[in-house]
């Protein structure tokens, strides 16, 4: 009798974690960087999001180098927040989309960036920078004005030396 009881547990227990398995939603994690610089003309921002990552440690590390590329490259720069929200508001899922904005952005192939400035040629000049010195990057910046269409870009495939070798 005590056998059939633990049977039945056991085959509930099972049922249940299926149950659970097939109904759980993955979790995604999208990184998000805000940065202030200062500007005599007023406050210029800049906003990176980027494509979600399957894990918070992913979208955390993420995060992590892009503040330390930008405290190497912007010393006066000032991050103003750092965040792995698990879903988008409707402004970010704009951004991401393929939708005009308001104010000049980049595209990169995992992600975009946001120009903000209330000097509009400040923004757009800053945008063009970046889109200047990623050029030869893996990956680069492609930059669009105010209120365009901003297309997706291509995903730049990295080849590993030991994959060309194997083919050789």
């Amino acid at each position: 009798m005590k056998t059939h009881k633990l049977s039945y547990i056991i085959l509930a227990l099972l049922l249940a974690f299926i149950a659970l398995a097939t109904t759980r939603q993955p979790q995604e994690f999208y990184p998000v960087v805000k940065v202030a610089l200062p500007d005599p003309s007023g406050e210029l921002t800049i906003n990176f999001l980027f494509n979600s990552r399957s894990t918070l440690q992913g979208c955390e590390t993420t995060n992590g180098s892009i503040a330390r590329e930008l405290f190497l490259k912007c010393p006066q720069c000032k991050v103003t927040m750092i965040q792995c929200p698990n879903s988008l508001d409707a402004d970010q899922k704009r951004q991401i989309s393929t939708a005009a904005l308001p104010t000049p952005s980049g595209r990169m192939s995992n992600g975009v960036v946001i120009f903000n400035s209330a000097n509009p040629n400040l923004a757009l000049s800053l945008c063009q920078s970046s889109e200047n010195q990623t050029i030869n990057g893996k990956n680069p910046i492609k930059c669009f004005n105010a209120n365009s269409p901003r297309p997706q870009l291509e995903v730049a495939l990295e080849l590993s030396p030991w994959l060309i070798a194997i083919n050789n």
